[in-house]
């Protein structure tokens, strides 16, 4: 609940009842709460505190390595790889899936590519309670 309430700058309880004390699922990045917003179930993905510090602070010793091993990988097997090139692709990369307002993007992205199709079910995001750590979308029954 701090999470949220720091991301979307007021009290969870002000926004949402029934909020989750306890996260319906969890995983290495985040986890997800279960709430109502104005009378429908939602579904509140929520980064892990200090996720994107722990990135940074890895993805520079990672960056380290890549320089090291630009310099001294022999390439005896005729590959031409750029370390430095691979880091910044990586990188690049760990940080958009940690941001949830990409995901966002490519949610509604997935929705509109798919809105003829009736077996495809695309949950609604709720941009105006999602930030780049907190996603809220339309809870679906799976």
């Amino acid at each position: 609940k701090e999470i949220v309430s720091r991301e979307l700058g007021r009290p969870t309880d002000e926004i949402f009842t029934d909020f989750s004390a306890t996260p319906l699922k969890a995983a290495s990045l985040g986890q997800v709460h279960t709430a109502y917003y104005k009378g429908k179930k939602v579904a509140i993905k929520v980064q892990r505190a200090g996720l994107k510090e722990l990135f940074d602070v890895d993805l520079k010793n990672l960056k380290k390595l890549a320089v090291l091993l630009d310099k001294f990988d022999p390439k005896t097997d005729g590959a031409d790889r750029d370390w430095v090139s691979i880091y910044e692709e990586s990188e690049r990369l760990l940080y958009l899936e940690i941001d949830y307002l990409n995901e966002a993007d490519n949610c509604e992205r997935f929705a509109r590519d798919f809105r003829d199709i009736d077996y495809v079910r695309v949950p609604r995001v709720y941009r105006e309670l999602s930030t780049p750590r907190v996603l809220t979308m339309e809870f679906v029954e799976s």
